[in-house]
């Protein structure tokens, strides 16, 4: 009979051991959100705490929500992609939007960005950090 509660308190110290160790890796888990200005041929990335925006010379793309890069600089973002059409736009009418998804990877200077939007081909974008760019409208 005394086993048992030997067995108990032993699975309870386990469990108490096993439950801090969940905490702490959850804890460290979360990144601040990625902010800064990218550029590079005819792209420009702006990510705030909030989301992004990045401007083409063939449209932009708008990211929903921060993005957070893991411990290897990696990221996925999902977000929408405008396309311009090409010549004058009219006012009243909204641009075609594409439900699309970014995947990145940010090193000390450089940021590689994947845009994949629905129904079209995947755009890979090699940007540098701080640089301005000026686009150029391909219409």
């Amino acid at each position: 009979m005394r086993t048992l509660p030997v067995i108990l308190r032993r699975t309870l110290r386990l469990l108490a051991a096993g439950g801090l160790l969940i905490g702490a890796g959850t804890a460290n888990a979360a990144t601040p959100p990625l902010v800064g200005m990218w550029g590079g041929e005819q792209a420009a990335l702006t990510l705030d705490a909030q989301g992004g925006r990045l401007e083409l010379g063939t449209g932009h793309a708008v990211l929903k929500g921060p993005v957070h890069p893991n411990a290897k600089g990696r990221f996925v973002a999902k977000g929408v992609y405008f396309s311009d059409p090409p010549g004058p736009t009219v006012a009243d009418k909204a641009p075609d939007q594409t439900p699309a998804r970014f995947e990145g990877l940010v090193g000390r200077e450089d940021l590689t960005l994947k845009l994949k939007a629905k129904g079209a081909t995947t755009q890979v974008f090699t940007l540098k950090a701080n640089r301005r760019v000026k686009l150029i409208r391909a219409y």
